[in-house]
């Protein structure tokens, strides 16, 4: 049973319908991040009495401990089946389309992956599994992970498509430390170097949903404008790759 200070499943889809934000059932905990930031925008004494309580619960969670990041993702693919199944187009053999969902927790701490598979024929737990890569194969860090990501999990291609509450303001937090360092380091740059970035330095890649920040790209950029720093400050740019690796450390 939920405890009554806890923001449960419920609360959030009474909280989506007051706020405007469209939540379905299956993905509201996943979905809760817009809800907390209008809660936290509203005064409570401006809220409906109703609403007062409930509004109160859902405030940002403490992410300074936090221990892992954790993904949902889901896709469609044929059931095995011995049965003949009659379709549009006929007798067929097969099970036809089925839903496979999978969710996907990284711990911080162990850096590795526990995974859960479910269907509507079964369910997979695997713990401790450090084989998890990227698309390319290249292993995988924290700062990979991030909703729009797309992973290699028992060699099926697999695209992270929601994340935590937890996990998206953990990425959040870290976006807005590294993007300021960028926007400091791009400024500083322009007293030595007339020509601007090209796009792929200058832009970062980001998906408009919770969680699809990508630290990695952001990280790749700022070490690029760092190395550029250091063919005229060699000296400062030490620094600054100081200044980078500290904030690429995913206790701070």
């Amino acid at each position: 049973m939920h405890s009554q200070n806890v923001c449960t499943p419920e609360t959030i889809l009474e909280l989506a319908e007051y706020f405007g934000v469209g939540v379905s059932e299956e993905s509201a905990e996943f979905y809760l991040l817009p809800i907390v930031k209008a809660a936290a925008e509203i005064p409570q004494d401006t809220a409906a009495p109703s609403y007062k309580s409930k509004i109160s619960i859902c405030k940002p969670p403490d992410i300074e401990n936090i221990r892992f990041l954790c993904f949902k993702s889901w896709w469609n693919e044929d059931l095995e089946s011995a049965d003949l199944t009659f379709r549009d187009n006929g007798w067929q053999a097969g099970g036809g389309l089925g839903k496979r969902y999978i969710g996907l927790k990284f711990d911080l701490a162990q850096k590795n992956f526990h995974v859960q598979i479910d269907s509507t024929q079964q369910s997979v737990k695997i713990s401790n599994m450090k084989h998890v890569t990227a698309k390319n194969g290249s292993p995988l860090q924290c700062w990979d992970l991030h909703v729009g990501a797309k992973l290699d999990i028992l060699g099926k291609t697999v695209t992270l498509m929601q994340a935590s509450l937890e996990t998206s303001l953990w990425i959040d937090s870290h976006k807005k430390k590294m993007a300021r360092l960028k926007a400091e380091l791009e400024e500083l740059v322009k007293k030595y170097r007339y020509r601007p970035f090209v796009n792929a330095i200058a832009i970062s890649k980001e998906s408009k949903l919770p969680g699809g920040a990508s630290l990695r790209s952001l990280i790749d950029q700022i070490s690029h404008i760092i190395q550029v720093l250091a063919d005229f400050r060699p000296a400062l740019a030490a620094k600054y790759r100081q200044r980078l690796e500290s904030a690429a450390n995913p206790a701070q």
